[in-house]
């Protein structure tokens, strides 16, 4: 006796064109995205590098030199001539005679004129009273050159002798216990001529 073939299964319907079947729906996905590139040059970073620069740099400023507007603080200038020549290239300290009192520094230019700064604080001196100092200091021999330098280590096997230094100022001028300048800082400020002999 023949067995009958079991019937042939019928295929799916075919969808209609231009539609996904549904088996293959959920299989379609997106291709992932290109990772973006950052252009780290573009004019927008180098100006964004360049305040962030300069707002580091106001900073530091602030921290070395304080503010140049110090409420506390006074202009104080003046002029110093040795011989009755502007004496250039000079120091001139304010120390102040109160204890509790913070000196001042300025350096003269070429006519001899220095503005005062309070290191920490900013441009300017504290009111009160001042004993004043003025240096200038220069080599007695001449500087070696780095070539000169290195000669002179390889030769002898020692670092180069530190120059001698001397003050170009009288001596007196030198310390605030000797130096017979003086002078009062008012809350106006001042200009100061400083003559030495």
């Amino acid at each position: 006796m023949a067995i009958p073939n079991p019937p042939k299964p019928e295929p799916p319907p075919r969808p209609p064109s231009g539609q996904v079947p549904p088996s293959q729906a959920g299989e379609t996905s997106e291709s992932p995205a290109e990772p973006l590139e950052i252009n780290w040059f573009s004019p927008l970073f180098v100006t964004a590098y360049v305040l962030v620069g300069l707002l580091c740099l106001w900073f530091l400023y602030r921290m070395v030199f304080g503010s140049a507007r110090n409420p506390n603080l006074v202009r104080v200038r003046g002029t110093v001539t040795f011989q009755g020549k502007p004496f250039s290239g000079a120091v001139v300290t304010f120390h102040p005679v109160a204890p509790d009192g913070v000196a001042a520094v300025g350096a003269t230019d070429r006519f001899g004129k220095f503005d005062l700064k309070t290191p920490g604080m900013g441009n300017g001196a504290l009111i009160g009273e001042y004993r004043v100092t003025v240096t200038k200091m220069a080599s007695e021999e001449k500087m070696m050159t780095p070539d000169e330098a290195k000669q002179y280590t390889s030769k002898t096997g020692k670092p180069p002798p530190e120059p001698k230094v001397a003050n170009l100022a009288p001596p007196q001028y030198a310390s605030p216990q000797t130096t017979p300048l003086t002078a009062t800082v008012k809350r106006g400020g001042g200009q100061f001529k400083l003559d030495l002999k």
